[in-house]
């Protein structure tokens, strides 16, 4: 996840709760669960008591875009996101419009290998399901780039009309905010198959609910937390106690990122923790953004095995190595010329 700590106080003591989750401070119960109080967060009882608690009077405020663009249920998987959504949905009195896609394979040889009822089935990540049930007015979560930086991977939108071949929608975060927008069916060709097919459907997601996963450069007021699945596969609940890197903070020392370290609003300019990033106003500080990173185990041309630091962004739609790691892992080279936007659209 982004992590973005702001200078008030309500903020620091957020992140220094988080940092003593991390390092395993906090006391547990009986079952090894983290008991919370009601200053950190509100514990409710069932699903249905979630959806109240994050959108109250939802048939009153789905007309306010600013409510309905600051609040969202998050949850570790798809599944559960679905379920959510699904409910929500009922709760709004307009009509259901539901768009099938169009699902082909690539090669006329795998027809009879994957028919059509199959490539239907499948839900990917990152890919727009097949049936897609819209409402006017409820909000939906944009799944590629399509005019950067208005339209990118992630840009959440409110549904104002729904035609039989488009969508019209209102942006409801980022430069764009307010703008109104038409989103078309567009094809959309998955890369982590052993085949290939295309699916012609809109890059629309409903965003009442989305994972935890998707969640990343979302600004959110309310958020509810979905925890029916556990966030963590078995084994992987990693604490700062069972870490073995000898990368500490360059602030206090202990185990966790530097830009993590929470901000002290008396403190003087020389104890601040601050970051710089690239930008096309250079000079310019930004804000403090902390990446997800993973060490990924490549194996290179002759074979041996490497270590390879990856930078792990839901929000891109290409993929980039360093000249070094070309080098170190001894890859071939093919040029050719492609268009890249980034955010801000540099």
């Amino acid at each position: 996840m982004r992590v973005q700590l702001f200078s008030d106080i309500a903020s620091g003591a957020y992140a220094q709760k988080l940092l003593e989750i991390g390092e395993g401070l906090l006391g547990t119960d009986q079952d090894g669960m983290i008991p919370f109080t009601q200053q950190f967060c509100h514990a409710v009882e069932s699903e249905d008591e979630l959806i109240e608690k994050v959108f109250p009077n939802m048939q009153q405020n789905i007309v306010d875009e600013n409510w309905l663009c600051e609040r969202t249920i998050l949850a570790p998987k798809n599944e559960t996101i679905t379920k959510i959504y699904k409910k929500i949905l009922a709760e709004i009195n307009t009509e259901t419009s539901v768009y099938n896609s169009i699902d082909t394979v690539m090669s006329s040889d795998d027809t009879t290998n994957y028919p059509v009822e199959f490539l239907n089935s499948l839900e990917l990540s990152g890919v727009p399901s097949h049936k897609l049930e819209l409402k006017v007015g409820e909000p939906v979560l944009l799944m590629r780039n399509l005019d950067a930086p208005r339209l990118c991977n992630g840009t959440r939108l409110r549904v104002t009309e729904l035609g039989r071949h488009i969508v019209k929608a209102t942006i409801l975060t980022g430069e764009a905010k307010g703008d109104n927008v038409i989103i078309p069916r567009i094809p959309i060709i998955p890369n982590n198959l052993p085949f290939n097919f295309k699916r012609l459907q809109f890059p629309l997601k409903v965003a009442f609910s989305m994972t935890i996963n998707k969640s990343q450069g979302q600004t959110l007021k309310v958020a509810g937390i979905h925890l029916g699945t556990p966030c963590f596969s078995h084994g992987s609940n990693h604490s700062a106690k069972e870490c073995r890197t000898p990368v500490r903070c360059s602030i206090c020392k202990r185990t966790h990122h530097s830009l993590l370290h929470p901000k002290d609003a008396n403190s003087s300019e020389e104890n601040k923790t601050e970051c710089v990033v690239n930008s096309s106003e250079a000079g310019k500080k930004q804000q403090q953004v902390l990446l997800a990173t993973a060490l990924v185990k490549t194996i290179c041309r002759n074979g041996n095995e490497y270590s390879i630091r990856a930078l792990l962004d839901q929000g891109s739609q290409a993929s980039f190595v360093t000249e070094s790691t070309v080098q170190y892992l001894g890859l071939k080279k093919t040029g050719f010329t492609s268009q890249i936007a980034g955010l801000g659209g540099n």
